[in-house]
Parts: structure tokens; C-alpha cells; sequence
């Protein structure tokens, strides 16, 4: 057991270490290096990804200080946030132009923060096999796992929640129409001996007349019937980021991930705070 925890103490400290590497790389572009606007050109398909996970990247041209025009790849998602033509801002480093980072929360922090957060539990993993080696009781170390899983678990849906508020509060309201039958509730077929689960494709125009296919994740089409007609919130500067309204589309996420997160967090530190003494009272 030993060996265990201390593999697990290596492997949460090494993927710290690539946290922070990932870190320092945003922070360095963001206050060293250039910003500009670049527009998607076209969409990459990732070659390397299975069928039944295909992500596309964007192709990004844009401008330097001094005259280049260059392309980056933005980063690969399997539902697109951006199509041909959208004008994307975005940061690069002096250096080296074509090391791009999109002037988004996503594409600046989001890679450190899973990274520092699968390290913290690798970590937190260690530590409760540790524990539990030197005779920690079972409600202790019962809670020690809910809270190492819930704190997580609460962080996402809290952030989740918060970006929803953002893009509720801040953006634009538009009327879309459902363009794809597939999309109906949890649809299954067989890709390569693998099943997929089919988005809804939604078409919509912004205020300034431009006509927007997007895709929705799947539990929110699940209600979604073709050709209805959807109410829908999106960003001015990402129109391809945009959200179904309604509180099964919009904030059901956003409430199970929070929820169960704080639930869990709640039993682990009750059980911290509680499960030794219970024993100690029964015992009497």
C-alpha cells in the first residue's frame, strides 16, 4: 500500500506541474505576447479521433503587428462553437506567432484547471490510502473520499452556472427552428461498431441578418422535435455558442453537477467532522 500512495503522491504532483506549465504558457501570452482578431477560414477534422468522437478545430488567418498573415488551429471540440467567417479574438505570442491562445476563459484557463484539478485528486487519493495506513476510521476516511469528489463536483457546477448567468444576463435574444430529425430523444446508431448519440442541429439569424447552424448537446435534445421552433440566447462575438432557453437546456447541468457535488461535500464533511465521535459515543 505504500507504493500506492506514494505512485499516486508522483502522479498528482507531475500533472501539477503540467497545471502550472499550462498556466504560465496562458499568463505569458496574455501579458508578453500580442492580441488580434483572426477569422476562421475553415474547420479542421481531427484525423487522429475515432468516429464516434470526431472534433473539429478551427482554421484561424490573422494579422501581426508587422504586416504577416498567418493560420493557427484553435482548439478541437466535437460541438463547434465557431463556423467560416466568424471573427475570433485571440492572443499570440511574440515568439512564436503561430502559439495561439482564443481571448476566452476556456481557451486561456480551462486546460490548467482540469489538469490542476485531476492532480489534486490523484493527490487527495494518496493522501486517504496514507490515512487510512496509519489507522484513520472508516467514517473518516468515508469522508475524506465524498469530500475529495463533491469539492470537484461543486466547483464545475458553480462555474457552470455562472458562465449560464453570463450568457443569459449578456446576450442576445433570437427564435431558432430544430433542422434535423436524429435529434429526437437519445436516438442510438452504430458508427464503427460503437454507438453515438446524435445533437439537434439548430438554425437561427442574428441581429445583424447572418444565418447560424449550431449543434446542442444531446439531453438537450431530447425534447426537441423537428421543425419546432426554439427560443435561444447566443454571444455576439461566438453566434455559434449559443443555448437552447429553458430550464432542462439551459440550467439542468449546471443544478445536478452543483448539487450533487455539494450533497457529497456535505456527507464527507459531516463524516470528518461527526463519524469519530459517533463511535465513541456508541462504544459507551
Amino acid at each position: 500500500m505504500k507504493a500506492a500512495y506514494i505512485f499516486l503522491f508522483v502522479l498528482g504532483l507531475a500533472m501539477l506541474i503540467v497545471a502550472l506549465s499550462l498556466a504560465g504558457r496562458s499568463a505569458a501570452i496574455l501579458w508578453r505576447g500580442q492580441r488580434a482578431v483572426g477569422e476562421v477560414v475553415r474547420m479542421q477534422k481531427d484525423a487522429g479521433s475515432a468516429s464516434s468522437s470526431t472534433t473539429y478545430a478551427p482554421i484561424l488567418r490573422y494579422r501581426t503587428k508587422d504586416g504577416r498573415t498567418l493560420e493557427a488551429a484553435g482548439p478541437p471540440e466535437s460541438f463547434p462553437q465557431y463556423g467560416l467567417g466568424d471573427r475570433v479574438p485571440l492572443h499570440f505570442s511574440r515568439s512564436k506567432p503561430s502559439q495561439i491562445r482564443l481571448d476566452t476563459f476556456d481557451g486561456l484557463w480551462t486546460p490548467a484547471v482540469a489538469s490542476g484539478i485531476i492532480a489534486l485528486l490523484f493527490a487527495g487519493v494518496g493522501g486517504v490510502i496514507w490515512w487510512s495506513e496509519r489507522g484513520a476510521q472508516a467514517p473518516t476516511l468515508v469522508g475524506a473520499v465524498f469530500l475529495l469528489i463533491g469539492l470537484p463536483l461543486l466547483i464545475g457546477g458553480v462555474a457552470s452556472a455562472a458562465g449560464q448567468g453570463l450568457l443569459f444576463g449578456q446576450g442576445k435574444r433570437a427564435t431558432g427552428r430544430v433542422m434535423n430529425a436524429e435529434g429526437l430523444a437519445w436516438k442510438l446508431f452504430k458508427t464503427s461498431g460503437e454507438s453515438r448519440e446524435l445533437p439537434a442541429v439548430i438554425r437561427y439569424r442574428t441581429e445583424d441578418e447572418r444565418e447560424i447552424e449550431f449543434t446542442t448537446p444531446t439531453i438537450n435534445a431530447a425534447y426537441l422535435p423537428k421543425e419546432a421552433q426554439v427560443e435561444l440566447v447566443y454571444r455576439r462575438d461566438r453566434p455559434f455558442a449559443a443555448a437552447v432557453l429553458g430550464f432542462q437546456a439551459f440550467w439542468l447541468t449546471s443544478l445536478i453537477l452543483s448539487g450533487a457535488g455539494l450533497l457529497m461535500a456535505l456527507i464527507g464533511w459531516g463524516s470528518l467532522r461527526y463519524g469519530g465521535k459517533k463511535r465513541k459515543i456508541w462504544r459507551q
